[in-house]
């Protein structure tokens, strides 16, 4: 997904605005755009840690005397704010561009998710670092060996409780929908996606709820919804969020109602009826 700023109209006219182009010129209105395109790209949190007067400059593409460049910005403008450390911040850069400010939360909340999910880590275990977080296939090793006993009729009994319990569908190949479902992961994924849209900057994204997504299609008496066509959609939606530009709304339900007849239209089995009532009371839960 392409990056950007927030800049708000009332910069035009600002008196902080005006100072700048009197104390720099019309080139200092726009090196310090650029800068501010830097610090989105190289420093989302706003904080320009361990950056010289001069690497400042060289980010906004500053030709001039760096040291003036930064203390106009500092000083008389009032743009950037030093701290007790000496390093620069960019001023209100939380309030103008949350957006940005949070990607990194944002970033480690999808990564644990999708560990967790893959059951590289549980829930509540600290986050690992990039070397560690690579599934490990000695781990799952023994998933593998108890679904082939489970195939060829010798599975211990009982089944862990930890294995995932297939859904009935009907298989179509290649285009076949996921056979699992589980509530947590569905939780999870509301989760992220809810904080991920709360923040967007389109006003008709931060609008959207996955958990009314799920509750319409459940009420939906026309469309009998499976459980696992729903989780699927949230699942293509969370996994393409970045680089979706339209309504994720329209995005979500597009994707559940062509997975949807992918699955068995039998939806009376105690198993999808469980998920079913499983969902209805998480729906029930956030509202």
């Amino acid at each position: 997904m392409p990056e950007d700023i927030r800049l708000l109209t009332s910069w035009r006219g600002h008196r902080k605005q005006r100072k700048l182009r009197r104390l720099l010129g019309y080139e200092g209105e726009i090196h310090w755009i650029y800068l501010l395109l830097s610090v989105r790209e190289n420093k989302p949190d706003g904080k320009l840690t361990n950056m010289t007067n001069q690497d400042i400059a060289d980010d906004a593409d500053w030709e001039g005397d760096a040291n003036e460049f930064v203390r106009v910005l500092c000083d008389e403008c009032r743009l950037l704010d030093r701290g007790e450390n000496g390093d620069y911040r960019v001023h209100d850069w939380e309030d103008h561009n949350p957006y940005a400010f949070h990607s990194k939360d944002r970033s480690e909340k999808s990564r644990r998710a999708a560990l967790i999910r893959h059951g590289v880590i549980n829930k509540d275990d600290p986050l690992p670092d990039d070397a560690s977080s690579k599934p490990n296939s000695a781990k799952r090793m023994p998933d593998q060996n108890l679904a082939c006993q489970e195939k060829n009729g010798d599975a211990p009994s009982p089944s862990p409780s930890p294995s995932p319990i297939p859904l009935s569908f009907q298989d179509k190949g290649r285009n076949s929908a996921p056979s699992f479902f589980d509530i947590e992961e569905v939780k999870n994924l509301c989760q992220e996606l809810r904080e991920f849209y709360r923040i967007h900057p389109k006003a008709t994204c931060r609008k959207f709820d996955p958990g009314e997504f799920i509750g319409t299609n459940l009420k939906n008496r026309k469309t009998v919804a499976h459980p696992g066509a729903l989780l699927h959609a949230l699942r293509r939606l969370n996994k393409e969020k970045d680089v979706i530009r339209g309504d994720p709304r329209a995005y979500v339900q597009k994707i559940f109602n062509s997975e949807n007849p992918k699955y068995t239209k039998q939806q009376a089995d105690e198993k999808s009826q469980r998920y079913k009532d499983q969902l209805k009371e998480f729906v029930k839960g956030i509202k």
